[in-house]
């Protein structure tokens, strides 16, 4: 199997809200947990317990950051919340392709993973953000 690249914290994809900037390097190094797992074909126990710390880890970030959000009465709070719904059906289809052994799709799954966080941080949590710093 191709080997499939971790993603690499840039200071571009700070949003300048440290607590938020943490979670996301949190989020992105539970990713790169489950890049290594398959780069390194380590056991299916294994990487499922990786895949459920990431599934796990997602909700609940997005839920702590919907409320913080939410609190602040940021803008298009519900296009994000869709945002992050989108993620998790797209984790969902991704277990469903593992468990099928569908090995040709992990690259493209973790490049939309590595674009979707990305795209997400620097759109709708930036956007976020600034109004946080004009509120």
């Amino acid at each position: 199997m191709e080997k499939i690249e971790a993603i690499e914290w840039k200071e571009e994809y700070s949003i300048g809200t440290p607590y938020i900037d943490a979670k996301h390097k949190k989020f992105i190094n539970t990713i790169n947990m489950l890049v290594d797992a398959l780069n390194n074909e380590e056991s299916h126990e294994s990487f499922f317990s990786i895949y459920h710390r990431l599934a796990f880890y997602a909700e609940n970030h997005f839920v702590e950051e919907e409320r913080f959000f939410a609190q602040n009465n940021c803008p298009n709070l519900e296009e994000h919340r869709k945002s992050h719904i989108n993620f998790v059906q797209s984790l969902i289809k991704f277990q469903k392709q593992y468990e099928e052994k569908r090995e040709e799709m992990f690259p493209e799954f973790f490049q939309y993973l590595k674009n979707w966080l990305i795209n997400h941080i620097q759109s709708y949590d930036r956007c976020a953000a600034e109004h946080l710093k004009h509120s």
